[in-house]
């Protein structure tokens, strides 16, 4: 027990041994990174129309506090939500920061009642709505679309 508790350890017959640390010799060709790694800070959930991101107001209050390039993620935004869908479609985006302050995201899919709307062919839901009376229909095969 005491060889436990002054940090030894015994070794075959008994006899206490130190435990030394083991240096390592790195070569001058190999690059280490000696930087702590980073930690994740926050997750974040945005809506961004597609393709059409700025950096303004209503990203920059979300983003800001955590020191993380606005034009940056408007720019990688808008390059990965183009080729997914129209413009101007709002899309959901979960970001994370990261301490160092850098950034990942997943684009999520646009909101059902907007696509509902699109399929229905109407802007906006009716200002009153009524069980008795409806203000649109869509059909089973653009609920699947």
């Amino acid at each position: 027990q005491r060889a436990r508790q002054s940090g030894r350890r015994r070794i075959g017959g008994g006899t206490p041994a130190r435990l030394e640390p083991v240096l390592l010799r790195v070569s001058s060709l190999v690059n280490v990174d000696l930087r702590p790694p980073m930690s994740f800070v926050r997750a974040v959930k945005l809506r961004v129309p597609s393709g059409t991101a700025r950096p303004g107001p209503a990203i920059g209050q979300a983003l800001g506090p955590l020191g993380i390039n606005m034009a940056e993620f408007c720019k990688q935004f808008n390059e990965k939500s183009e080729t997914m869908y129209d413009k101007g479609t709002p899309l959901g985006v979960e970001l994370s920061a990261f301490s160092d302050r850098t950034f990942k995201f997943e684009v999520r899919s646009p909101p059902t009642s907007y696509l509902i709307k699109k399929a229905a062919g109407i802007k906006e839901g009716p200002n009153h709505p009524s069980p008795e009376h409806a203000h649109a229909f869509i059909t089973p095969e653009a609920v699947y679309e």
